[in-house]
């Protein structure tokens, strides 16, 4: 869970703790996780990949995969991730400052999003069977969050064109 999470999307990660345990979904606290460091790209593109990768490694390092709550959390995970995996001179220099810590990147570890851990993983049948209290006659509109769908060459949880 990042810290935008805890603090501005609050409600993302209560319904995600109340909700996924209910659907045999196990949420693990990532020992020594922190900030994703998107915050901090326009400031400093290499702390930004660092932070990240950080997590991404602790991931590794406890065999987990990762669950961002937020697009903005998630977005800038498979970026790294992709820019990592084309640069190769860029991930040795990052996993040379992760050395500090006994961390090491290799590019691993799942970056799920949460459609896919919904439909893919739960399925809508489990998802059906787990409701307790049915919102008949109630008319819902989604809206996922252009992240969710943008760009599509870094192999966003759902079609861009054809949601």
């Amino acid at each position: 869970m990042g810290c935008y999470t805890q603090t501005e999307q609050y409600a993302c990660e209560l319904s995600a703790r109340v909700v996924l345990p209910k659907l045999d979904v196990d949420l693990v606290e990532i020992k020594g996780a922190g900030c994703c460091g998107f915050p901090l790209n326009s400031l400093s593109n290499l702390t930004w990949i660092y932070l990240t990768a950080r997590n991404l490694a602790l991931c590794e390092d406890q065999h987990l995969d990762m669950l961002p709550l937020c697009n903005g959390c998630h977005l800038p995970m498979c970026e790294v991730k992709r820019t990592l995996e084309a640069n190769a001179a860029l991930k040795e220099k990052v996993n040379s400052l992760l050395a500090s810590e006994d961390l090491r990147y290799e590019g691993t570890t799942r970056i799920r999003h949460m459609i896919e851990v919904l439909h893919d993983d739960v399925g809508p049948e489990r998802i059906q069977k787990a409701i307790s209290k049915a919102l008949v006659g109630l008319k819902f509109a989604a809206h996922y969050g252009c992240h969710a769908l943008r760009p599509s060459e870094l192999g966003r949880p759902d079609d861009a064109r054809n949601p």
